[in-house]
């Protein structure tokens, strides 16, 4: 259900995620969990590169920039 309320957004669950749950939010606060997700996903990310998963690398830095 998540995952296709997300694509008929167009965007990524963690996305969608982070706008249902943040909905109340003022927007600096919302603009600190947005930069928290996008850590996590970079920390992801060269975790990945160093297990040269270059595929599940690429994808979360593509989560960065949607």
């Amino acid at each position: 259900m998540v995952r296709k309320e997300a694509e008929k957004l167009g965007i990524g669950v963690e996305e969608y995620v982070i706008e249902v749950l943040s909905e109340g939010l003022n927007p600096r606060d919302k603009a600190k969990e947005y930069i928290e997700i996008a850590r996590n996903l970079l920390k992801e990310a060269t975790q990945e590169l160093e297990s040269d998963n270059i595929r599940q690398a690429s994808e979360k830095v593509w989560g960065l920039w949607r």
